[in-house]
């Protein structure tokens, strides 16, 4: 099915041919900085001898960065109250001294996350596991968790730098097959635990397993929000999610829950749309499927809501082998993936999730799909993909919109206090998570780490 519409662009093409011929294409970024919009790359940081190469392209191309891996809760915490912050630190410290904004990818997750994911058997928290964490301990390590890192990341240089621009508070809470067993719409078309009536093929989620979610209004996704505004009342603090981009089951649900949210005025400020696509024909089901007419109706309904909308993981991938047609595709793809963004005042960020084709995830994930990417090559070797001279040609020809200042602010008139109670969408007050944290928090030295 042909996913996008192609775009009339007789000028950017020979635009693109152009920019073909130079050794030195105009930086992504200076284009981005003048619409006022952030365009990152997701950063998984090679061996010492590609570095310098590696950096080079990074530090010239985007404005910002986010860790594919090395924020995500397995790789700082492996044991309760056990961090290892090396390769956390050296993301943040990379930011740092490039001046490069930084997205934190995630908190509240239903994998890769350590000892959350691994304490109970069979990949789901079973009511008779004897390793299963109790409600009030899986609050406790979200607390303590969440804490520790905020603490340690939230600022820098005396308090007057906000590292971090965007944090993933909670990340893909939306049941993989949007609920559609769920035919009365019980459970919200958020993911499930166990023991319940319904279709169990959504992706099932430790949290909820943990927290009894599906008896508690999943209120472990607006504690989370809540606990991380108790942190840092400054911060921006975002709901990432994927296949919920256009219109649909899935989508609604997301929207639901982000009208829902706002409506307790709990925290959330940012909708992340991973964005992972794919041109041509597929044989991976609906994941990757797109209409850039139902993305921008969504876009504009979230953004009625008073969210500000992020492009957080964008890859589109095609059918291999790979030839100059798909290429042409695949440019386009990118072409409307950036066009939607920037006709959407209060999209303000555009990350692409890889640097490199053959760094990707897509190539493990999807067999027979691959070169999703800006860039190929290998060794110390990235050139820039049609794909790439495209993003700049909507740059140079997109009239600017007028885009609402993101700086990190807090929510207003919240329902509840940064001390005191934490509260539920019901109002309930969450005894699982206390006035005061437990942990200790960690707050590095001021340093600048070489690279």
């Amino acid at each position: 099915m042909q996913s996008f519409p192609v775009r009339a662009r007789a000028a950017s093409c020979v635009m693109a041919m152009a920019a073909l011929a130079s050794a030195q294409p105009t930086p992504l970024k200076l284009l981005a900085q003048a619409h006022g919009i952030d365009i990152g790359v997701a950063v998984t940081f090679p061996a010492a001898s590609g570095r310098a190469a590696y950096d080079s392209v990074v530090t010239r191309n985007f404005t910002g960065i986010v860790a594919e891996n090395d924020h995500k809760w397995g790789s700082i915490s492996s044991n309760p109250g056990v961090y290892t912050w090396t390769n956390s630190d050296r993301m943040v410290d990379f930011a740092q001294q490039h001046n490069l904004k930084l997205r934190f990818h995630a908190f509240v997750w239903h994998q890769q996350s350590s000892y959350i994911a691994n304490g109970h058997q069979s990949g789901v928290a079973q009511p008779t596991d004897p390793n299963k964490y109790t409600r009030a301990e899986a609050f406790t390590h979200m607390r303590n968790h969440i804490g520790a890192v905020m603490q340690r990341y939230k600022t820098r240089n005396g308090g007057q730098m906000h590292v971090i621009s965007e944090w993933d508070v909670v990340n893909e809470a939306a049941a993989r097959d949007s609920g559609m067993f769920d035919t009365a719409n019980v459970y919200k078309g958020l993911r499930l635990s166990t023991g319940n009536a319904v279709h169990l093929d959504s992706g099932l989620s430790r949290w909820t397993g943990y927290t009894q979610g599906e008896t508690n209004d999943f209120d472990y996704i607006d504690s989370a929000f809540a606990i991380a505004h108790r942190n840092d009342t400054a911060a921006r603090l975002a709901y990432n999610d994927y296949d919920a981009e256009g219109m649909g089951k899935k989508s609604n649900d997301v929207y639901s829950l982000m009208a829902k949210l706002k409506s307790r005025n709990i925290p959330v400020h940012v909708l992340g749309m991973q964005s992972h696509w794919y041109i041509g024909p597929s044989n991976t089901g609906s994941s990757g499927a797109w209409d850039p007419q139902q993305i921008a109706e969504n876009m504009n309904r979230l953004a009625a809501l008073g969210l500000d909308i992020s492009i957080t993981e964008l890859d589109i991938r095609m059918q291999n082998p790979v030839d100059s047609a798909k290429l042409q595709q695949q440019r386009q793809a990118y072409e409307t993936a950036l066009g939607l963004c920037l006709a959407q005042p209060r999209c303000k960020s555009f990350y692409v999730w890889g640097v490199r084709d053959g760094q990707s995830w897509i190539n493990s994930r999807y067999p027979g799909y691959g070169s999703p990417l800006l860039f190929s090559g290998t060794g110390t070797t990235y050139t820039p993909k049609p794909a790439y001279y495209g993003l700049i040609s909507v740059l140079e020809t997109t009239a600017s919109v007028r885009r609402q200042p993101g700086a990190a602010r807090q929510a207003p008139s919240l329902n509840y206090r940064a001390t005191g109670p934490v509260r539920d969408l019901l109002g309930r007050r969450v005894h699982a998570a206390p006035d005061r944290p437990l942990f200790k928090a960690q707050k590095p030295a001021e340093r600048s780490q070489a690279k």
